[in-house]
């Protein structure tokens, strides 16, 4: 049977480090944070448009979320959505998903990283970064376990992130085709549980009901860069 190196690199994703060094960052993991347009979706802007998602992606990072939790001895981790600008869609997802948070509005994401350590006692190399462009490079210098969605247009962009040591693994497909089902797959298959998980998942058995019972008490917060400050608000 093949593993996971092999079922994801014929897929065409590439790992930039060997993949037993990916584990042990994912076994420090205890924050999930993606960025929104280019991971979620196309990045399509324009008068008329939506940065939607798709339900692949949803269910993957719920099954993602479950994994970590079971791992982690029934900790929840905390899940967000950074993005550069509002969006209605984000924060749809948010609250659909019972996600913690939702960051907007930060020029520089490195700031962000910091707030949300602090506000959710954090180190930075427990958090897992998921992005897809430039402007998401200042966080990726920070967290400990970065992978990149794919956009075979930046070549030089991709090699530049692969000269750095800004990542830890590449994705197969682009934003809006699945790239965080493949990156959650990828993860819960490294953890050795993938085959578990889908089996609590699919027999709704009681140990995911109890996953479900905390991930739904989750009351999703809007984490916002103000003029003069930074603050924490519902969503």
């Amino acid at each position: 049977m093949k593993n996971e190196y092999d079922i994801f690199t014929e897929l065409g994703g590439k790992f930039l480090v060997q993949s037993e060094l990916l584990v042990q960052k994912l076994n420090k993991v205890k924050c999930v944070l993606f960025d929104w347009d280019g991971v979620f979706n196309s990045g399509e802007k324009g008068e008329g448009t939506t940065s939607h998602f798709y339900e692949a992606d949803s269910m993957g990072t719920n099954l993602l979320r479950f994994a970590l939790w079971e791992k982690n001895q029934q900790n929840l981790p905390i899940a967000g959505v950074l993005s550069g600008a509002s969006s209605p869609s984000a924060r749809t997802f948010v609250l659909r998903e019972h996600f913690h948070f939702l960051a907007t509005r930060f020029k520089h994401k490195s700031e962000a990283i910091e707030v949300v350590c602090q506000h959710f006692d954090l180190k930075p190399e427990e958090i897992l970064w998921v992005y897809d462009d430039v402007l998401d490079v200042s966080a990726a210098r920070m967290c400990g376990l970065r992978i990149m969605v794919r956009r075979t247009a930046s070549p030089l962009f991709t090699q530049y992130i692969e000269r750095e040591g800004l990542a830890e693994y590449v994705t197969a497909h682009a934003g809006g085709n699945f790239a965080v089902r493949e990156i959650s797959e990828l993860l819960i298959g490294l953890m050795g549980k993938w085959e578990e998980i889908l089996a609590h998942r699919t027999t709704y058995s009681s140990t995911y009901r109890s996953y479900l019972e905390i991930r739904q008490a989750v009351q999703p917060q809007a984490l916002q860069r103000m003029v003069e400050r930074i603050q924490f608000m519902d969503l």
